[in-house]
């Protein structure tokens, strides 16, 4: 995400004053946003008002204890991250009832600073790539509506425009009514240039000069990040020929970005676990990609169908996320190219073609 976007929040939820300062120092070096709540309600509270995008709760507090604060957040359908806080004393069975509740991790007191940057970190790597998904999902649905709406509405206007020239071509040049049928005119033509402005500015790209991202760094960013949002067992399997040193044209937000939904998508249609198999052959001028997982599959309908917009095959369910459609956008930034192959019941093949620049063009 760029410098210009607003930094991410994380609400500290505590009622020992010292915790809170201890947490306010450790993760002042990220460059985020430190909210405090003091006792269950506050914490709550803030958490509908503010929107943090990670919590650090402890699990004995007054008014309700984290437990309880994590069990209202899932019934109210609130996915905001939670990483539970607990005493030794406490630990074993606070993390069961915390993880029962739909927290989505767990911290011991007293708190090891390094494991508690490692795991914030993932968080936060998790929610920019999230806070991306969805604004490309929104932009992808403008883009769609707009279009749509347009072509309605120069349908209108060719009707309107059409009926105006016939009026207009069985008129005499000195009938006093001819100058309306040229404001009816020149009026459908201006509307059809601004309707066309529309369709052009919805559609235009965000970055017409992509900065360099190295491949493996952003597959692996993009790997732990889901992997720190499930508890299901799904193993990657790297397969193929080295991409270290190999750079894509694209911003290492929206690369991450593109592997995450890939990856997303072959773990949901996986539920219970299972391989994935990621294959890399780069050549002079292009990365080749496959990933292949054992999922579910689709069938020719919904092979046929997989890049309309808001297409979701029904043996999974929907989910929050950038979707194919606007996964093969971004990758036309960089005059990528995707394509799938599937077999129902046997799984899905997403095949990638990345133009790319290896690291020793870089040089000089």
């Amino acid at each position: 995400m760029s410098g210009m976007d607003p930094k991410l929040k994380i609400l500290i939820a505590d009622d020992d004053s010292w915790m809170r300062h201890f947490f306010r120092q450790l993760l002042d070096s990220l460059d985020v946003t430190i909210l405090e709540a003091t006792d269950g309600v506050q914490a709550l509270a803030d958490i509908e008002r503010l929107r943090p995008d990670l919590v650090l709760m402890d699990v004995v507090m007054p008014g309700l204890d984290g437990v309880e604060v994590v069990h209202r957040l899932r019934t109210a359908n609130n996915a905001v991250p939670v990483i539970i806080l607990s005493a030794l004393g406490e630990r074993e069975d606070e993390k069961l009832r915390g993880l029962q509740a739909g927290a989505n991790d767990f911290l011991p007191k007293p708190c090891n600073a390094a494991e508690i940057l490692a795991k914030v970190r993932t968080y936060l790597d998790l929610s920019r790539l999230q806070k991306r998904l969805l604004e490309e999902e929104k932009r992808r649905a403008t883009t769609t509506l707009v279009r749509g709406l347009a072509h309605q509405f120069n349908n209108i206007l060719c009707g309107l425009s059409g009926a105006a020239q016939l009026l207009d071509a069985r008129m005499e040049e000195t009938a006093p009514l001819r100058k309306y049928v040229n404001t009816i005119m020149e009026n459908a033509q201006r509307a059809a240039t601004i309707s066309q402005q529309l369709v052009t500015f919805a559609g235009a790209r965000r970055d017409n000069h992509p900065t360099l991202s190295r491949f493996s760094e952003c597959l692996t960013l993009a790997w732990n990040a889901l992997r720190a949002g499930t508890q299901q067992s799904h193993q990657l399997v790297i397969t193929g020929a080295s991409a270290a040193g190999v750079y894509i044209p694209l911003s290492s937000t929206d690369l991450q970005a593109v592997l995450y939904q890939l990856l997303h998508n072959a773990m949901r249609a996986m539920p219970s676990g299972g391989r994935l198999e990621l294959h890399m052959e780069p050549s002079e001028s292009l990365l080749k990609v496959s990933l292949k997982d054992e999922g579910v599959g689709m069938d020719e309908d919904e092979l046929a169908q997989a890049f309309d917009p808001f297409f979701s095959s029904g043996d999974r369910p929907t989910d929050v996320g950038m979707g194919l459609p606007v996964v093969r956008t971004v990758l036309e930034y960089s005059g990528a190219t995707i394509g799938l192959r599937s077999v129902k019941g046997e799984g899905t093949t997403v095949l990638l073609e990345f133009p790319l620049v290896r690291q020793e063009q870089l040089v000089g």
